[in-house]
């Protein structure tokens, strides 16, 4: 009997010395928490330049919105010497609009090179339209 209980005392403080021993082993190398902590600011900020984006461009399509709105109001009160076509123009406009809308609520943050194309794209796609919107009324008076 007390030879077994030496070898559980040996094996208990042997277990402690390795357990001591895998805890040295396994610190981490210098340099990886500073690259762990660049990684998730990194991170953070990406989702903070994608939500300031999202909603710069829900600004300004409801902005289309409400041009749109005024524009068929103008339309209403003044009438046009081609109303079928500046109706038509109206409703081409206001579906690329929608279409934008539902473009920037579906994007899921994917990565920044991803990103950058959806935002370079989503960008020119905005200006165009909101040129088409200034240019409505110019290219009715034609």
């Amino acid at each position: 009997m007390a030879i077994t209980a030496a070898v559980c005392a040996v094996f208990v403080l042997s277990n402690e010395g390795c357990t001591s021993a895998s805890k040295d082993e396994v610190k981490t190398p210098p340099g990886v928490e500073q690259a762990e902590k660049n990684m998730i600011e990194a991170q953070a900020a990406y989702a903070k330049e994608v939500e300031i984006f999202k909603q710069e461009m829900v600004t300004k399509i409801a902005e289309n919105e409400k041009t749109i709105a005024e524009l068929k109001a103008q339309r209403k009160k003044d009438g046009s010497s081609n109303p079928d076509s500046y109706t038509n123009r109206i409703a081409e406009l206001e579906q690329k609009n929608a279409d934008l809308k539902k473009r920037i609520h579906e994007y899921k943050q994917d990565n920044q090179e991803k990103w950058q194309s959806f935002k370079t794209e989503f960008s020119h796609d905005m200006d165009d339209l909101g040129t088409a919107l200034k240019n409505v009324t110019v290219d009715n008076v034609k």
